[in-house]
């Protein structure tokens, strides 16, 4: 019965999902749109397609269930995904009225080889409660550079953290 729900809720998401994001393709090849219209366009293109990677990995219940996530390594520009993030974040916390930091970020195209997806909903979920239980201040995500081709990411918030019984749980 579980399966069958979650089939029949993600049909009904994808089926306007694909629509915003037709509709955003449509726009980006207008003539006429000023680079801000632009970027903004491409960031409903990339959220959305994001979206529906969230729906797929939903859809594969059983996997999750079983523990056998399977990740799917490619190619991709980690600045742009973090520029990205950093756009819906920044909104974020504009709307409650919180200060909002990137720090780490190069300027260049940064490419790495990993699960791009997972690596963005993980940074979402963190930056998510961050920003949810955040009441004032600020937060901030921090990339920095390690050896091998690795990279640290740090969230950082005034909220009130996680107490410290919870955090043996995380």
């Amino acid at each position: 019965a579980k399966e069958q729900f979650l089939a029949n809720r993600s049909h009904e998401i994808r089926t306007p999902m694909n629509a915003i994001l037709g509709f955003a393709q449509i726009l980006n090849r207008r003539q006429g749109l000023d680079e801000d219209q632009r970027h903004s366009v491409a960031t409903i293109q990339r959220s959305g397609n994001h979206l529906l990677r969230l729906i797929n990995d939903v859809l594969d219940i059983s996997r999750i269930e079983a523990g056998r996530m399977e990740l799917h390594a490619t190619d991709f520009d980690l600045r742009v995904l973090v520029e990205d993030l950093g756009v819906m974040f920044g909104l974020r916390c504009q709307q409650k009225q919180l200060g909002w930091r990137l720090e780490g970020l190069e300027p260049d195209p940064l490419w790495v080889h990993g699960d791009e997806g997972k690596l963005s909903q993980v940074l979402i979920n963190l930056l998510g409660n961050a920003v949810k239980f955040t009441s004032e201040g600020q937060v901030a995500m921090q990339i920095t550079s390690l050896a091998d081709h690795r990279y640290r990411f740090e969230v950082i918030d005034t909220g009130p953290g996680i107490a410290v019984e919870e955090q043996d749980k995380l």
